[in-house]
């Protein structure tokens, strides 16, 4: 399942256990934030685009870590006149981690999540007959890696 969201005046394609770059967002690191401004939501077949947003459906992301960007340089001449200008800029950002899609109250991270086992692991299995005995086979030996013999001199 995929959803399209709104941050910073920008869109953002976006999918469970994604990792995004938006512009700077004040929360800070291991904070949780959701995502109301959703425009699409889709799985497969099924798409439900928003007039202009999508009822019902949030986009939960935790701040991974806020960073700046790599610096742009913006040159500005005029030609005959010595006028030249040389300006750095560097963006400031928050790197989040998309943890759930919910619609309707549904949520796709549970989906998406393997069933936790409840039961322990289960024993090893017992011999058919009482008496017999399971041998293991031995383990192959390990090949090790021998470094070539230098000699002084040749011989020939």
């Amino acid at each position: 399942m995929f959803a399209v969201v709104q941050t910073g005046g920008k869109q953002y394609r976006v999918a469970v256990g994604q990792s995004i770059e938006v512009e700077k967002l004040p929360q800070a690191k291991g904070e949780s934030l959701e995502f109301d401004r959703v425009l699409f939501v889709g799985e497969g077949d099924q798409v439900t685009a928003g007039t202009p947003l999508v009822e019902g459906a949030r986009v939960v992301a935790t701040v991974s870590r806020q960073e700046r960007g790599p610096k742009i340089l913006v040159f500005r001449y005029k030609s005959k006149k010595r006028v030249r200008v040389l300006r750095g800029h560097r963006q400031s950002l928050t790197q989040l981690y998309i943890r759930d899609i919910i619609v309707n109250g549904e949520s796709t991270a549970a989906r998406l999540a393997p069933p936790k086992a409840d039961a322990p692991a289960a024993a090893p299995a017992a011999p058919a007959e009482l008496g017999t005995t399971v041998v293991a086979e031995p383990a192959a030996p390990e090949a090790t890696e021998t470094a070539p013999v230098e000699t002084e001199g040749t011989e020939e």
